[in-house]
């Protein structure tokens, strides 16, 4: 089966009208921010990777990031797109590993999110059609649907949410909720008074399978400090990697 031409014209005009508006007359109303992150690989004590990151707005709205994954010695590794332009927590999403042709990804249509990964350039593509329910995020959308619901995670409360998962063509119940004990001190957070948020699965069984993961935001402005837990990239064998990712001046 294979994924609808619909499906795939879609982002892309969403995409090209974004392009067009900033290099057209009201380009005024659109603006760019670069930003870089450090991955330490926490199983190995290794570095890990380098992300670079470029966001897009449109008229104050984040739109589009582009993201970069480099190894330490500068070679590429990955890249990722998220469309924001439709839905802010669920992106169009696409996520490749230049090394080997993996690719995952996911496309709201209609009612549906239709998500597809394959293993490699030359491995069969593998896709499914889900209904999820709401709240609902993908991948880079997380970021954006913790800092919608900031005050409440902050007033101690525990948000639950289906978090689609493209390369098992899936969603799993997390929940999501700030624990102080966890906070970084002000020289971690590099002189930044932060907060954690921890990110787990509602099941028992999957808590005992995936490592937590832990974002600490920086409390004045709601950019990711340290992000602690499992990431699309994989190492030489393909295994998803857990990291550290440090933002020293801005993050996601």
């Amino acid at each position: 089966m294979k994924l609808s031409s619909l499906g795939r014209i879609a982002p892309l005009c969403i995409l090209f009208a974004a392009i067009r508006a900033f290099s057209g007359p009201d380009s005024a109303a659109a603006s760019t921010q670069p930003y870089r992150g450090t991955a330490f690989d926490t199983e190995r004590s290794v570095p890990a990777y380098t992300e670079e990151h470029l966001e897009r707005f449109l008229q104050g709205r984040h739109v589009f990031t582009q993201t970069l994954y480099k190894s330490p010695d500068g070679k590429a590794i990955g890249e990722r797109d998220l469309d924001f332009a439709r839905f802010p927590f669920k992106p169009d999403y696409v996520f490749k590993d230049v090394r080997n042709g993996y690719e995952e990804g996911s496309l709201v249509e209609a009612a549906d999110i239709r998500v597809h990964f394959r293993d490699s350039a030359k491995a069969p593509l593998h896709e499914k059609s889900l209904k999820v329910p709401e709240p609902c995020v993908v991948n880079g959308g997380l970021g954006l649907f913790l800092k919608e619901n900031w005050a409440g995670l902050a007033a101690g409360k525990r948000l639950a949410f289906n978090m689609v998962v493209p390369a098992r063509l899936d969603f799993y119940r997390f929940v999501a909720y700030l624990d102080v004990k966890r906070a970084l001190s002000e020289k971690d957070a590099a002189g930044r008074k932060s907060q954690a948020i921890v990110i787990e699965p509602q099941s028992s069984l999957l808590r005992m399978l995936l490592p937590t993961i832990i974002m600490h935001y920086d409390v004045k402005t709601l950019r990711l400090v340290r992000y602690q837990g499992i990431v699309n990239v994989a190492d030489a064998k393909g295994r998803s990697l857990r990291v550290q990712v440090d933002y020293p001046g801005l993050g996601p």
